[in-house]
């Protein structure tokens, strides 16, 4: 009798355990969604995230022409090819920035 009040209790912990498991895995899961949710909103506040399309479209035209000046013969990515692989608002900005892209240098 005292024996299989001991195997429930064992049972149930085992049962508890798991629970508590689950619950601290989903925990993780929601600070890193909160952690990533924090990046975003911290990276914002970056300056160069601020500034209007129009300026960055004019930096990464000034880049681009510097680049394409001095690429090698092999192995070259444009530079407005790089840009545009950074983060959405940068591959738009050079999307909808014509002069990056519309030339062909030969």
């Amino acid at each position: 009798e005292y024996l299989e009040i001991v195997v429930k209790d064992i049972a149930w912990l085992d049962v508890e355990i798991q629970r508590l498991e689950d619950t601290v895995e989903k925990l993780e899961q929601q600070r890193i969604n909160a952690r990533t949710r924090r990046d975003l909103i911290l990276a914002s506040f970056s300056p160069i995230n601020r500034a209007p399309a129009e300026i960055l479209a004019e930096i990464f035209s000034l880049y681009c022409e510097d680049e394409i000046l001095d690429r090698p013969l092999m192995g070259y990515t444009h530079p407005a090819d790089l840009l545009s692989v950074v983060c959405f608002r940068w591959k738009s900005t050079v999307e909808n920035t014509p002069k990056l892209w519309s030339r062909i240098s030969i």
